[in-house]
């Protein structure tokens, strides 16, 4: 929020327009257990979104997140869920694209809020998720 903020400060002052892009997380929308509290800040993190889009669109700033599923990184290694090679297993076959996203997909969702091409684009949650969010996995 506070870096929000301080970027939304110095747009403003330039007078140049803007964009803000946040990663959140699938779990802006859907519920998984053992992590509840995590949900709960990516949820509030979509309800901010949404205001500081409102709130930003006169100054021709635009306020957009990502909603990454399950990626390929160094912080699923201490995952409890994901201890043994059948876990890994497990965790795909809820994914439709059968598959962990990779970094760089994610990325790619920045590049085009930050593009021309997503000039006319603000307040918007995209999934970048494998099909997760539609999977039999969302409740």
């Amino acid at each position: 929020m506070l870096v929000c903020q301080a970027a939304a400060r110095q747009m403003i002052e330039q007078g140049l327009g803007g964009r803000i892009i946040i990663t959140s997380s699938v779990q802006a929308y859907f519920h998984f257990p053992v992590t509840p509290v995590y949900g709960a800040t990516k949820h509030a993190m979509h309800i901010f979104v949404g205001a500081l889009a409102l709130e930003l669109a006169p100054h021709r700033i635009t306020v957009n997140h990502i909603g990454p599923g399950w990626v390929e990184t160094a912080m699923n290694d201490p995952s409890p869920e994901l201890q043994k090679a059948e876990d890994f297993e497990n965790q795909r076959a809820v994914i439709p694209l059968g598959r962990a996203g990779t970094t760089d997909e994610m990325a790619q969702a920045v590049v085009y809020f930050a593009s021309e091409g997503g000039a006319y684009t603000t307040g918007v949650f995209l999934r970048v998720d494998g099909g997760l969010g539609i999977s039999k996995y969302s409740y």
